[in-house]
């Protein structure tokens, strides 16, 4: 396994993903200064597919993402699909708190900071270049704060509810079939998908349905703050009956 102090004939090659132009010459300037990585492509991104169309997938090694929100959450889960291994470093302006920086870790995200300082974001390129993961020291202890304060359970987590009507999608229900399977009234139902694509950072039942196998299981313990053993117990006896449910289709349920 290749540790730090090795070097690489080729420098790092380092892709820009911003949202302005003065970024992107920033960034650039940062980069190049630096004898073991170099620019290789700049885009100012206004829109995901057009990213995911024109990104050279063996030509990049660290990927340095500066994006709004808007663009981010659509991109960083397929661009980590389509090109596993281009490391990913996200440069947020705004703070990100619990879900979000966790999310973005498991998307691939390998460095996560709300600093501006060359020196930061230096060091997080060479860090993914070596497939060390590293976050901002300021988002960690926000991460620890808001967990303290809470006790370990989010205002906007998913319910019990929300984590069954979210099994009802992978298994093919529509909204009216949701409805009466749960006992609650369409316009309920509409009100708990919509919050559960805005907790999840999708917009479409495709994009949730991805993602179930992969979080279900993990966000449910978390955003219950187990505290006893007993209590994870149960929990993932409820799990392993919710994962045999997803495997029926409203068809065999019906049978």
């Amino acid at each position: 396994m290749m540790t730090m102090t090795e070097t690489k004939n080729n420098r790092i090659r380092v892709a820009l993903l911003v949202s302005c132009e003065l970024e992107k010459e920033g960034l650039c300037r940062v980069i190049n200064a630096h004898s073991d990585m170099t620019s290789c492509c700049q885009w100012v991104v206004r829109d995901s597919d057009e990213i995911l169309n024109m990104f050279p997938r063996d030509a990049v090694d660290v990927a340095v993402i500066m994006l709004p929100w808007t663009i981010l959450g659509d991109l960083l889960m397929t661009f980590h699909q389509k090109f596993p291994n281009t490391a990913m470093v996200v440069v947020s302006k705004e703070p990100f708190y619990g879900n979000g920086i966790i999310r973005m870790l498991d998307y691939g995200v390998v460095g996560l900071t709300c600093s501006m300082r060359a020196s930061v974001i230096v060091s997080m390129i060479r860090l993914a270049y070596y497939h060390v993961g590293s976050i901002d020291i300021e988002m960690a202890k926000d991460i620890v704060a808001e967990l303290q304060a809470t006790g370990y359970s989010r205002r906007n987590a998913l319910s019990l509810l929300d984590y069954k009507i979210w099994s009802l999608i992978v298994r093919g229900y529509s909204n009216p079939q949701i409805a009466k399977h749960c006992g609650i009234s369409l316009s309920q139902t509409k009100h708990r998908i919509h919050h559960i694509f805005r907790y999840l950072g999708v917009n479409n039942r495709a994009s949730a349905i991805a993602m179930y196998d992969r979080y279900s299981s993990f966000n449910i313990l978390l955003d219950m703050g187990l505290e006893s053993t007993n209590k994870s117990q149960e929990t993932e006896m409820l799990l392993v009956d919710k994962k045999c449910e997803t495997k029926k289709t409203p068809r065999e349920s019906s049978s």
